[in-house]
């Protein structure tokens, strides 16, 4: 569990809801899939999802590294397709085999080579990016040159639809399908339970974060109790974490002589590889006079 402290510095709390969000057009993303680096060399065709699994360029990305949401996806589409493509999430199930965990809407290409598409279908960390062949006409290109990638196919008798858990039917060693998907990382913070301390006046918020990433806290009449006081950025773990408030200035004065105040907190979340994002929440401290 991550503890992390308020500063007494002050922040504009009125410009909160500009600040960016993970559906935001420019939002960071992390690129899931092939590089699109290597020449084509054929096509795939028929109904079917695909999957590269492994990728043989260093660095490339098999599984998305975050909790977040598949924003857009590419394919390199051959001269010969007629049909349409969507984007898939695989998620592992243990023995080779995956599960379908979601699609997008099945859409078709304005013309051929690379084509993107715009999508919005949640992916969790670890889960693979698969391709379905929408169509009996859907052709996506392939190369046969990257050494070290293997393609899975799902194609008996067709689609790996969402709920259905299989190995793939088919696998082609150094080959790699020419598709990837760009994944937003999640960056909105769940707030739980309030614990009050009344005997120091204190809160202690409960905080639930989607990925690793850094977190600051700050606010008008709330108190860091580290030198400097300034706004304090700390690296933090996915899972569970705290912010502590402590009243400062006029709402300490406040605090003292009813034994209650209210402040508002504003907590900005930034994921690894993602965008910033800040919400408001209003914090009611109690003490025991």
């Amino acid at each position: 569990m991550t503890r992390l402290r308020l500063s007494k510095s002050l922040v504009s709390l009125v410009g909160v809801s500009a600040l960016l969000g993970v559906g935001s057009a420019q939002a960071a993303t992390v690129t899931v899939g092939s590089p699109l680096t290597a020449s084509p060399s054929g096509s795939f065709g028929g109904t079917a999802t695909e999957a590269n699994l492994p990728l043989g360029e260093p660095g490339a990305r098999v599984a998305s590294p975050v909790n977040g949401t598949i924003v857009a996806y590419r394919v390199n589409v051959s001269s010969s397709s007629t049909g349409r493509f969507a984007i898939r999430v695989l998620r592992a199930a243990g023995g080779g085999a995956f599960t379908g965990a979601g699609s997008s809407a099945p859409a078709m290409p304005s013309a051929t080579g690379l084509q993107t598409f715009s999508a919005s279908l949640p992916i969790r960390a670890g889960d693979l990016v698969g391709l379905d062949l929408s169509d009996s006409g859907s052709e996506c290109r392939v190369s046969n040159t990257v050494s070290g990638s293997t393609i899975n196919e799902w194609g008996n008798p067709g689609l790996l639809a969402d709920g259905q858990t299989a190995s793939p039917h088919f696998t082609y060693a150094n080959q790699e399908i020419l598709f990837n998907a760009d994944v937003a990382p999640t960056n909105t913070v769940a707030v739980g339970a309030t614990q009050r301390n009344k005997k120091k006046g204190t809160a202690t918020l409960n905080l639930t974060l989607p990925n690793p990433g850094d977190l600051t806290g700050s606010g008008k009449g709330v108190h860091v109790a580290s030198a400097g006081g300034a706004v304090i950025s700390k690296s933090v773990s996915a899972g569970a974490a705290q912010l502590l408030v402590k009243a400062a200035g006029k709402a300490k004065k406040t605090l003292n002589a009813t034994g209650k105040v209210k402040v508002k907190v504003a907590i900005t979340y930034t994921p690894t590889l993602g965008d910033p994002h800040t919400q408001s929440v209003k914090v009611k401290l109690k003490k025991k006079l």
